[in-house]
């Protein structure tokens, strides 16, 4: 059981690192396939390279996936570390709740990290909203999406809020079935977020040897994410996922990332993908 719970946090995890680099031809595809009818869908599994914990300078092996799976314009999507379902009937506008999964910080590789309380995994809990738009060719378009997710399952990890802009296109002047995506997003942590993830209080301190430190609300990161698909059929692709994300203020200062890691954030990863 304690196998298969941490390959679902490193799953939802990588799926986070990502977020909307995720975005492309198989998830137009699919959407394009539901209105003539019937749950249409798409799903990517793959594997990548993302930090141990955030802010650490460590990196670890993880499973990647990313899907969606289409009634018509309503929507059940995997992204960003979290399912999302969409209630709206309209091509443009995006929006419903949200259930994701925060991973814990225990057995890292940072000894003095290590020995800090450890972190139990939360479950989140919000909505979203998004704003859409896609071109005559369902390859090209552009959304932004607002995310609003609040851990209170398992353990009060607090309150974080995403911003992210995505743009893909289809590059069949490299080749053809070749599509690019990019985005960036920005992310806000509440103080309980921030505290939860960086802070390091008395106790922590005596068995770390860090300062101690309180984590408080504000920016926490700013990122960027680059995804490339190349179809080899109706059906099937094969793509790349990078990202890279700074961390901010409280993130970047605190003890476990400054003294036991690093505020640079990288994940990479290949994925196999598949119109269903």
């Amino acid at each position: 059981m304690k196998i298969l719970t941490r390959a679902a946090a490193l799953l939802f995890l990588a799926g986070a690192a990502t977020g909307a680099a995720a975005q492309t031809d198989a998830q137009d595809a699919a959407a394009e396939a539901a209105d003539e009818g019937g749950i249409q869908g798409y799903v990517s599994l793959g594997a990548g390279l993302m930090p141990d914990y955030e802010g650490a300078s460590k990196y670890i092996v993880v499973p990647y996936a990313d899907g969606q799976a289409n009634l018509g314009k309503y929507f059940l999507r995997f992204d960003g570390g979290a399912l999302q379902l969409n209630l709206i009937d309209s091509d443009t506008w995006h929006a419903g709740p949200l259930i994701g999964y925060r991973m814990g910080r225990g057995d890292v590789y940072s000894g003095a990290v290590a020995r800090m309380a450890h972190i139990r995994y939360s479950m989140t809990e919000g909505g979203f909203v998004e704003w859409e738009h896609l071109a005559e060719d369902p390859r090209s378009g552009e959304r932004i999406t607002l995310a609003v997710a609040e851990g209170n399952i398992n353990r009060d990890t607090g309150l974080d809020i995403t911003l992210r802009g995505t743009i893909h296109r289809p590059l069949d002047f490299i080749n053809p079935g070749f599509i690019l995506s990019l985005s960036a997003d920005t992310a806000f942590g509440d103080g309980k977020y921030m505290d939860t993830y960086f802070g390091v209080n008395g106790p922590d301190a005596l068995t770390s040897g860090f300062p101690q430190f309180r984590g408080e609300a504000g920016i926490r990161k700013a990122g960027v994410s680059i995804s490339v698909d190349q179809f080899l059929s109706e059906k099937w692709s094969v793509g790349l996922r990078l990202n890279y994300e700074r961390l901010f203020g409280g993130a970047a200062d605190s003890p476990v990332t400054a003294i036991a890691g690093s505020p640079d954030q990288m994940f990479g990863g290949v994925v196999v993908g598949y119109v269903l």
